[in-house]
């Protein structure tokens, strides 16, 4: 995986299948740089990300106002950079009562993002706050299922 490519080699696709953080970094239309990590986040295809974001956090305004962005995957003995351009596929999940949007994440380039000779041991760690963990799992089904239904705009 050290040359770039276009798009996802299996193994990414599998850690995305995975509960992982990842890292979205978004750019606002007067150039102000965001970073946001999001969970909900599920390989389309080899060249899709489907994720899920706050329309109202600064990386789901960004992404609804430009599209442009790029995410970081950090893993075990893996640390991936994918640029793209980002989609709206459903304004609003009607799976959940707040405000939540389904983006698509179309992959123009992925590379490998690690400095020589080192590699990482693990994943970023998450976990949920001690009594909430019935709460999550409920949403991430909820979730999850909403996004795995929601047709791609180019299907």
């Amino acid at each position: 995986m050290a040359k770039p490519w276009n798009e996802m080699p299996e193994e990414v696709m599998e850690h995305l299948r995975g509960p992982h953080v990842v890292i979205v970094s978004t750019l606002s239309n007067d150039g102000e740089i965001n970073m946001e990590l999001l969970s909900w986040v599920l390989p389309m295809d080899s060249k899709t990300v489907r994720m899920v974001i706050n329309p109202n956090f600064p990386g789901g305004v960004n992404l609804r106002e430009n599209g442009k962005s790029s995410l970081q995957l950090i893993g075990e003995n893996m640390t991936v950079e994918m640029r793209g351009q980002s989609h709206v596929v459903k304004e609003q999940c009607e799976s959940v009562k707040f405000a939540e949007t389904i983006i698509d994440f179309v992959v123009e380039e992925g590379r490998v993002n690690m400095f020589p000779a080192n590699y990482l041991t693990g994943s970023i760690p998450v976990a949920p706050n001690a009594g909430t963990e019935g709460l999550h799992e409920e949403l991430d089904e909820l979730i999850y299922a909403e996004m795995k239904a929601t047709p791609m705009l180019n299907a």
